[in-house]
């Protein structure tokens, strides 16, 4: 045996354990070869058959990425159909995965006309009435699918719109308690100079109380109460008025009072007239009658009663008349009472 043959014998013994790896090799080849164009026909296939009106969107990126990574688990190919196996894969993905980009868009889509009307929100004038649409697009956004990777910014603005239009809300509230806290303030201090009438209870009083009730009118506060405070000053100005008719009653009696002091003062000039006490005890009773204060009419007749100088029956009958309208509290106009005739 020559040295070539030697050589080749030798070869072919140490070739023999690799010749069974690469026909085992080739196998593996050809079964992935094969996976990779079922996985490849089960793309194409469901790309054509899928109800792509209601598809479930997370259920095929979930999907996709199952059928990646399955896809990649078969290898090695040949490198002769690595290529095409390749470029097919590729392209039934990507008409996949086009649908999905699209479904994402359109949801990006919506999701941003949802934030840009939360915009033209904040700025509208009728915070009520835009709170309660922020609340509707709140719940619309709900019922759009995943914008996919845009999703985290487009919610983080859209909350921040939201929020923006609720803490205004929050401002206003404040504001409005604020003011209202103030308002209420000049209302309990028109209430506490309500009450310092209440002292003098005079028609100073009242005209006053007229300007507290004009300029609690004009404060902005709650109907109830402000109706609350209108008729804590009504009873004010029913007390003041009841003093009033107190202190013209007890004045109109101290009239009457004074009337019948200088009725017996009469009555003891009168009884004790003296010749030499005549003219000086007159004219002190005229003083005392012309400067006191008496119900209308009874100065001139006690003057008049000086005059003639009426005796000390007529002086009793007319204490009587006066006690009498002391007790009944009424108004006796004694400038119309005949003057009694004189007992003989």
């Amino acid at each position: 045996m020559c040295i070539r043959d030697s050589f080749k014998t030798a070869a072919d013994t140490a070739y023999e354990p690799c010749k069974q790896y690469y026909q085992d090799l080739s196998k593996i080849k050809q079964h992935n070869k094969e996976q990779k164009e079922e996985i490849c026909t089960q793309l194409e296939s469901f790309y054509e058959q899928n109800d792509w009106q209601n598809a479930d969107w997370k259920a095929i990126q979930s999907l996709m990425i199952q059928v990646n990574n399955e896809y990649k688990k078969y290898s090695p190919v040949e490198n002769s159909a690595h290529k095409t196996l390749q470029a097919r894969f590729h392209q039934a993905s990507q008409l996949i995965q086009d649908k999905i980009s699209e479904f994402y868009q359109d949801n990006s889509d919506q999701k941003q006309q949802k934030i840009n009307k939360a915009k033209e929100l904040f700025e509208q004038e009728d915070l009520a009435a835009a709170i309660e649409s922020c609340k509707t697009l709140q719940q619309e956004w709900k019922t759009i699918g995943s914008a996919g990777r845009q999703e985290h910014s487009l919610w983080k603005i859209f909350r921040e719109q939201c929020d923006a239009l609720f803490n205004r809300r929050s401002e206003q509230n404040e504001a409005y308690k604020q003011q209202l806290t103030e308002e209420k303030t000049k209302a309990q201090a028109l209430l506490s100079q309500a009450n310092t009438l209440i002292e003098n209870s005079d028609q100073e009083s009242l005209n006053t109380l007229k300007t507290l009730k004009s300029s609690l009118t004009e404060l902005d506060l709650p109907q109830g109460f402000s109706e609350q405070k209108v008729q804590q000053l009504t009873k004010i100005e029913e007390t003041i008025k009841q003093n009033q008719q107190q202190a013209a009653q007890q004045s109109k009696q101290q009239l009457w009072i004074t009337a019948v002091e200088i009725s017996e003062k009469l009555a003891q000039w009168e009884l004790n007239l003296a010749p030499d006490k005549e003219a000086q005890d007159k004219e002190a009773l005229e003083a005392e009658i012309n400067q006191a204060k008496l119900p209308k009419g009874v100065a001139d007749v006690f003057l008049e009663r000086i005059s003639n100088t009426q005796s000390s029956a007529d002086a009793d009958y007319l204490n009587l008349c006066l006690e009498l309208e002391i007790s009944l509290e009424v108004e006796l106009s004694l400038i119309h009472i005949s003057e009694p005739t004189r007992p003989y």
